[in-house]
Parts: structure tokens; C-alpha cells; sequence
């Protein structure tokens, strides 16, 4: 009996709660249901001033919605509104003719680089760069590297394109040797196994 005993009482603390919550939910929405109750024309006038333009048509569908509307409904009045405020344009000054205009500068010509030797190129295309893979670099860590040596522009972009190509698992470890300028393809082919 002691069990069942208990039972009671957990049960009476939560319904004593149950009926505190339902009490206090009715004193709030008791206090909060006290709205005024605006008529159409108090409705549309309160738009009007609060800045709400309206052509004739709209108008006449409007109180064809609001007549057609229930009755009861509250409407909950807005904030006060700060007066609008009006920008008067700066007048414009005419030009005197009399006045002589100003002088304007003429921009100056920018300077163009000089050309860069095309032996220069050249020297640079012809240009054998040669890293080294060692055992457990990633893919990730071998875009770097050839990043670092000037191979690839991107090591993300080419870590991707490892990745896409399904060769990341298959990366050779050893020292290569490849022309600058080398595509993505011609470098992939180079370390991976075929």
C-alpha cells in the first residue's frame, strides 16, 4: 500500500500545478484581451496617415474586404510614427557668363610595361623543375609541393582534379623531373601508375 500511497501524492502535486498553470494562462490572456476595436473608416483613416496611398479602385475593394470581414476582429494600435522629414534640394548654381571656366587637367597618359623579352619566356618554358614524392604524402600534400616548385598554379585545384581522376591512391614515390608549363594531365601521368 505504501507504493499506491505515493502514487497519490505525485499525482495531487501535479495536478495542484496543472491548476496553477491554467489559472495564471486565464489571468494573462484576461489582462492582454482588452484591445480596441477599430471600425472600417477608423482602419483606412489610421492607413492614410500613416503614409498608405491608395487609388480609387483600391479603396472601394477595400471596404468590399473589410465589410465582408468578421466583425469581431481587434485591431492593435501602432506606435506613434516620427514626422516625416523633408529635403529641400541644394539650389543650383548657373553658370555665369561672365565667368571664365576653370582650367581642367588633362589625365595623363598611363605608362605601359615593357615587354618582356621573349627570350626570357622562353628560358622560363624551357626550364626543368625536379621534386621528390616521398612514402605517405597525400594528394593533398603532393599539390603543395608541386605548388611550392612552381608546377601548378593551384594545389586545390589540383588536388581536386587528382581526386576526380581517381588516381590519389596511386601516386608513385620517387624523384621526377618535368618542363615548366607542364598541363595537369602530363604531371598526373607523370607520378601516378598507369
Amino acid at each position: 500500500m505504501k507504493g499506491l500511497g505515493a502514487i497519490v501524492m505525485k499525482l495531487k502535486y501535479y495536478m495542484r500545478g496543472l491548476g496553477i498553470g491554467i489559472i495564471l494562462t486565464t489571468l494573462v490572456l484576461a489582462i492582454s484581451g482588452n484591445k480596441e476595436k477599430l471600425t472600417n473608416e477608423e482602419i483606412i483613416s489610421r492607413a492614410m496617415k500613416l503614409g498608405m496611398v491608395m487609388e480609387e479602385d483600391q479603396k472601394d475593394s477595400l471596404e468590399e474586404v473589410l465589410e465582408n470581414s468578421n466583425p469581431n476582429l481587434t485591431a492593435t494600435p501602432w506606435p506613434t510614427v516620427l514626422p516625416e522629414l523633408s529635403i529641400t534640394p541644394e539650389p543650383t548654381k548657373t553658370p555665369d557668363p561672365t565667368e571664365t571656366p576653370e582650367p581642367t587637367e588633362t589625365p595623363k597618359p598611363t605608362e605601359t610595361p615593357e615587354p618582356i623579352e621573349e627570350t626570357q619566356n622562353q628560358e622560363n618554358m624551357q626550364k626543368d623543375i625536379t621534386f621528390t614524392i616521398i612514402t605517405g604524402m597525400s594528394s593533398g600534400k603532393v599539390s603543395d609541393l608541386l605548388y611550392k616548385e612552381g608546377l601548378v598554379d593551384n594545389p586545390k585545384e589540383f588536388n581536386a582534379y587528382i581526386v576526380q581522376a581517381g588516381k590519389a591512391d596511386v601516386i608513385r614515390v620517387g624523384t621526377f623531373t618535368a618542363p615548366l608549363g607542364t598541363s595537369y594531365e602530363e604531371i598526373l601521368n607523370l607520378i601516378t601508375s598507369k
